[in-house]
């Protein structure tokens, strides 16, 4: 669902993906909103611990953006920030750095 057909101006998207020869499930749930300058998503999961996953980027100029990450599941805990450079079309360049924890 695109954010400008929505009421509220939210897109959502939802996938399934079952791996047939390892036996092994993932889901995915973004929910994604514009505001002006500002982007923000969050995914809600499940590839082996359900986790969730907050995004919030700002442009810096037509082709760079910065972004701040939330990540969240039941072993690793981290915020990342860094910067996005879109040279072309379909090209994504991300230099970021952060802190983790994880659980042995």
């Amino acid at each position: 669902m695109e954010p400008v057909g929505s009421v509220l101006g939210i897109g959502a998207s939802f996938m399934y993906n079952r791996y047939l020869r390892a036996n092994y499930d993932n889901f995915r749930m973004a929910l994604t909103k514009e505001f002006s300058q500002i982007f923000t998503t969050c995914n809600l999961g499940y590839n082996e611990f359900i986790y969730k996953i907050i995004l919030i980027r700002a442009p810096l100029g037509d082709r760079v953006n910065y972004f701040v990450e939330d990540y969240n599941d039941t072993i690793t805990n981290r915020i990342h920030i860094g910067f996005t450079w879109i040279p072309k079309k379909d090209i994504q360049l991300d230099i970021n750095g952060g802190r983790m924890n994880a659980d042995d």
